[in-house]
């Protein structure tokens, strides 16, 4: 209920909804794009990272008031769905609500910005897309940046 009330202060599921486009039918659907959005990122903070888990917290009484709703929530594949619907557009899009959201959060907007971003070793078995030979983790590894 915390996660909910700071998600009502910051508004932040509602910047995201408003940020990424839902090609779904309106009158074809059954939960809507931002109840999608909070039963996935509340979930991600409170430790529920698989999808899996979804299939049992759907019917929680806490977890539909936590996200809003009364009736049950989203199944896994329907929150697979929309994983996987994100693209280049979408997470720019998201990228750039946290960003105003970050610098909201400041009395006096800063005259700067500095974003350091790392990479961390995700070490690769096999012939995977995408892998290289890192030096420094002297091992082959996934590094998308």
């Amino acid at each position: 209920m915390a996660l909910r009330e700071a998600d009502r202060r910051l508004g932040m599921c509602k910047a995201l909804d408003e940020a990424i486009s839902d090609p779904r039918d309106p009158n074809l659907i059954t939960h809507r794009q931002i109840d999608l959005l909070r039963q996935r990122i509340y979930g991600l903070a409170l430790g529920y990272e698989d999808l899996n888990d979804h299939d049992t917290l759907r019917g929680d009484l806490v977890w539909q008031s936590a996200t809003e709703r009364g009736e049950q929530r989203a199944s896994s594949p329907t929150l697979c769905r929309l994983e996987n619907r994100a693209n280049r557009e979408s997470a720019w899009a998201m990228s750039k609500v946290l960003v105003e959201q970050f610098i909201a959060s400041f009395k006096v907007a800063p005259q700067e910005l500095l974003l350091d971003f790392d990479a961390t070793d995700d070490r690769v078995h096999g012939m995977q897309e995408s892998r290289f030979f890192h030096s420094y983790y002297g091992d082959r590894c996934f590094l998308p940046l």
